[in-house]
């Protein structure tokens, strides 16, 4: 039935409407198996007819990649708010399925934003609050793994620190002030996540940037996860361009500053 299928909407704030009602704040085992839902029956199941959506004639419909996003991203922010409601986050509580939950988040954000960026009402509409959307999360998790590490407890390490600490590298390393900021980042990084293999591939990725190796750059796509490249992919424009104006300055080099749009 749809009651077996729902999923607790997050509830924003309005007068007389109490934001969290202490008897629907779901357990933590309740919110990691929620996201298991979200993953396994939302994202992975988007090409199934499902009852949530409609056509026009009120048939149950398969829901479109937007669609998808919109409902996943509210669901999730539900999910960040029932954790916050406990003491999780902000220096309070600290559980490895607190940590578990925004990885999934994350990975979900940017590969929604990956397959997500031909589709013109998406870049226009939404791209930009994506971006801050996953911005804010990717830095969530970093630092969860941070205070994770000052607990000194081993379970709440987690096993896929490096991967995200990665993510945060292929992230930023387009920014003006990419270089400073990640030789502070790599700083605070203990040893066995800088020797990882995602950041070592992550720095070589971002040494490409900075070097504007533009042939190893898309060499290094090939070798990527599926969610680095989708990273990865964020940048193709402006690596192209860069290598346009290698090119370009190469062959005419007495006009090196012309403009390539």
């Amino acid at each position: 039935t749809l009651r077996d299928v729902c999923i607790k909407r997050i509830k924003r704030s309005a007068a007389g409407i109490e934001v969290q009602v202490p008897r629907l704040v779901r357990t933590p085992a309740a919110l990691v198996r929620t996201l298991d839902y979200l993953v396994e029956k939302i994202i992975d199941a988007d090409t199934k007819v499902d009852p949530r959506f409609l056509d026009a004639r009120r048939r149950p419909r398969a829901p479109t990649m937007s669609e998808v996003r919109a409902y996943f991203w509210d669901r999730a922010r539900g999910i960040s708010n029932d954790w916050m409601a406990q003491n999780f986050q902000g220096g309070g509580r600290l559980s490895p399925g607190l940590i578990e939950s925004y990885e999934r988040i994350v990975r979900a954000l940017i590969i929604f934003n990956y397959e997500m960026s031909e589709d013109e009402e998406f870049v226009i509409a939404f791209r930009t609050t994506n971006e801050e959307q996953l911005n804010n999360c990717l830095k969530t998790v970093c630092e969860l793994y941070d205070y994770a590490r000052r607990t000194g407890v081993p379970e709440l390490q987690s096993p896929h620190e490096a991967e995200f600490r990665a993510y945060h590298v292929l992230m930023q390393m387009m920014d003006n002030s990419a270089k400073v900021e990640m030789a502070a980042f790599l700083r605070k990084l203990p040893g066995d996540v800088i020797a990882s293999r995602d950041l070592q591939f992550a720095m070589d990725v971002f040494a490409t940037v900075n070097d504007n190796n533009y042939i190893k750059y898309f060499r290094l796509v090939k070798r990527a996860t599926y969610v680095q490249a989708c990273l990865m992919h964020r940048h193709f424009v402006r690596v192209r361009q860069s290598a346009l104006k290698t090119i370009n300055y190469s062959f005419n080099p007495s006009n090196g500053s012309a403009t390539l749009s």
